[in-house]
């Protein structure tokens, strides 16, 4: 996994610091929706918030962020990270995939992201913009705004992955947003999503039981599931699959994911396997004599 820096960049009066009450209300804020934004993305990734204090007149609240392998998720969680503040506070003129692929070619972007081609930014502002026009990590950084607020002092906020530069866009403090100016739906308790997956089988269940659960890898850890898709099953039992029992069988499926909101994110508490797409075998071995010459 990469690590990387993102900073919360606080503006304040000229020779002022920014109260303690307020860094560490904003900073709680900050690690709150950068954790929003990592479940959306990639749960598994590491993460940690440094406060660190600059010259007068500013402060940064730095996070240290593991990211996966996957140059498309590195790109889309630190971009959702960093337009989050900026995107909520400017979502009324209409800051959209132009903007935000604008934003993550210039200065405040890791200098990975700057050096992709724009067909690849491109495909990262989409699926930024996606994320947050649904919502994810709006109620986090406006929480975010409202700590800073506190201080008579903070003149305005941003977000950059440069560890010294002053960010390109600062939102000055009039145009913080509030909760109450932030219109959300009441969240639901319960959702049901759905995905294409690709799954490391680790415990198969030779029946053609749909009540039954097998066990998987994702890159998101093990789990179980129980599968519905009864042609497959039936077809596995009637021995009509060339299913090698093998470590290492990889099956791209359909996912019916159940998640229940904890007041933060949204956690899964339950999978369904509704469609087997492909079996996937484990590449075959030489096979070796392991008794040597007779």
């Amino acid at each position: 996994m990469t690590e990387t820096a993102l900073t919360l960049y606080v503006d304040l009066d000229q020779g002022s610091r920014i109260s303690l009450e307020a860094a560490a209300t904003a900073s709680l804020a900050w690690a709150s929706l950068i954790k929003s934004i990592n479940h959306h993305v990639d749960p598994l990734s590491e993460w940690r918030v440094e406060l660190e204090s600059a010259i007068p007149g500013s402060q940064r609240i730095r996070s240290i962020i593991k990211l996966p392998d996957s140059a498309h998720a590195r790109g889309v969680v630190q971009g959702a990270i960093l337009a989050s503040l900026i995107f909520i506070a400017k979502e009324t003129v209409a800051w959209g995939v132009g903007e935000i692929m604008e934003y993550l070619s210039g200065p405040d972007a890791p200098e990975e992201v700057q050096k992709l081609s724009d067909t690849e930014r491109n495909e990262i502002a989409e699926t930024v913009v996606n994320k947050l026009r649904a919502g994810v990590g709006r109620k986090e950084a406006t929480k975010v705004y409202e700590a800073l607020k506190v201080d008579e002092n903070v003149r305005g906020a941003g977000a950059t992955a440069s560890l010294t530069n002053r960010p390109s866009i600062v939102i000055p403090r009039d145009e913080f947003p509030s909760v109450a100016e932030v219109v959300e739906e009441e969240p639901k308790s319960e959702r049901t999503t759905r995905e294409q997956a690709e799954l490391t089988l680790i415990r198969p269940i030779l029946a053609n039981d749909t009540s039954r659960r097998w066990g998987f890898l994702s890159r998101h850890g093990t789990f179980g599931a129980s599968i519905r898709d009864q042609v497959f099953l039936d077809a596995l039992a009637a021995g009509e699959l060339n299913v090698p029992m093998a470590q290492g069988i990889r099956m791209l499926v359909e996912v019916e994911i159940t998640e229940k909101f904890d007041g933060t994110v949204w956690m899964p508490v339950d999978r369904i396997i509704t469609r087997v797409i492909e079996i996937i075998p484990p590449p075959r071995q030489v096979r070796l004599d392991l008794e040597g010459p007779q």
